[in-house]
């Protein structure tokens, strides 16, 4: 009986976790452990939408991608659900009850955990609790109470500064600076620096934060019932309103390689013309190549329910340009993440964990 509890547990933390990778369904910035079914995901659809002109078809022949190696784990099987993978591909992190743990990458079933600080396993499991620096050497979390550094290598978690409240965190491309935005305030400064003076200030409830180019933070801004896009330089001035749409689900997740797009995990935003980008209709996430030059992403194929395909295109080309890499026995699966060493991509549909190496030919 007992074994079978916690299988249940852990399946129902899978389910809601790799859901909670996407956008927030939360109204408050209080981390609580979810026990209700979340929001379910909303592409979002506004009216102004930028068509990318079609690529000639032989610069699409020229390069094809084929999936050379694929692995599968149940997310009970790991102990928790997956978060991201580290860019140099080396370590697959998950969130659960014993708070943050590192899998290996060639065996993510052996892995080792840090929950340091009170009600560490409730802030695990929260989207934009923790962030990798470029080269995957250390990593930055939040418990409920304090921001933390992690040196991969070291294996000891050093406190950085205690939080009243959480943070979104992201890291510049170089690694040198730590990006932190929460309290109605956004700092630029050396990971466990202080900021000479905020970056901007924001009203609203803080739901993603990222790094656009070297020079520039994009961040969005929950307002009621409306999301807002943001974008401000890293040395400070008048912040610039990108984008604003009415769901409060949107989330900010990454920024293109050359800074000039931004996800919102469903929606693709053009950041110098202010409108969203066409993927595919349904696309479930999207990952950038490690240069930009290609779009990775998983959708349902209609009328052929639970299967889904991983497909892939050149960034900006017709949808009639895609390959088809992948078919995947699921309805849902959740593209995660995409490595820039190694091309190991990361999918889960809330049961099932999948890890798949990328090889273009």
């Amino acid at each position: 009986m007992k074994r079978t509890w916690i299988l249940v547990v852990f399946l129902m933390w899978g389910v809601l976790g790799c859901q909670s990778g996407g956008p927030e369904g939360q109204s408050t910035p209080t981390e609580t452990v979810p026990t209700a079914t979340p929001t379910p995901l909303v592409k979002a659809t506004p009216t102004a939408t930028h068509t990318p002109t079609p690529t000639p078809t032989s610069e699409s022949e020229d390069v094809k991608w084929t999936v050379v190696e694929e692995r599968s784990w149940l997310v009970a099987e790991l102990g928790g659900f997956p978060l991201s993978l580290s860019p140099d591909g080396r370590w697959l992190l998950t969130g659960g009850r014993d708070g943050f743990c590192l899998h290996a990458t060639d065996n993510p079933t052996q892995r080792r955990c840090y929950a340091p600080g009170e009600k560490a396993a409730m802030t695990s499991t929260a989207p934009g609790a923790a962030a990798w620096s470029p080269d995957g050497q250390r990593l930055a979390f939040r418990t409920a109470d304090a921001l933390w550094l992690l040196e991969v290598e070291n294996g000891d978690p050093i406190r950085l500064t205690p939080l009243e409240e959480r943070v979104d965190m992201a890291w510049s491309p170089d690694g040198e600076m730590l990006a932190l935005a929460g309290e109605g305030v956004i700092t630029v400064a050396p990971p466990g620096g202080v900021a000479e003076a905020p970056t901007a200030r924001y009203r609203g409830i803080i739901v993603g934060l990222a790094w656009a180019g070297s020079t520039s933070l994009v961040y969005g801004v929950r307002q009621g019932q409306d999301f807002a896009l943001w974008q401000v330089s890293t040395t400070g001035g008048e912040p610039r309103e990108v984008w604003r749409f009415p769901d409060p689900n949107l989330r900010v997740k990454e920024t293109s390689p050359d800074g000039k797009v931004v996800s919102l995990w469903l929606t693709l935003v053009d950041l110098e013309r202010g409108e969203t980008v066409e993927v595919r209709k349904g696309f479930l996430g999207l990952e950038w190549s490690p240069d930009g030059r290609w779009w990775l992403y998983a959708y349902p194929i209609a009328g052929l329910e639970p299967l889904s395909r991983l497909a892939i295109r050149r960034a900006e080309s017709s949808a009639k340009e895609e390959q088809i890499v992948w078919h995947i026995s699921s309805s849902a699966p959740r593209l995660l993440d995409w490595t820039r060493v190694d091309d190991l991509v990361l999918l889960c549909d809330g049961h099932t964990v999948w890890l798949l190496r990328l090889a273009a030919r």
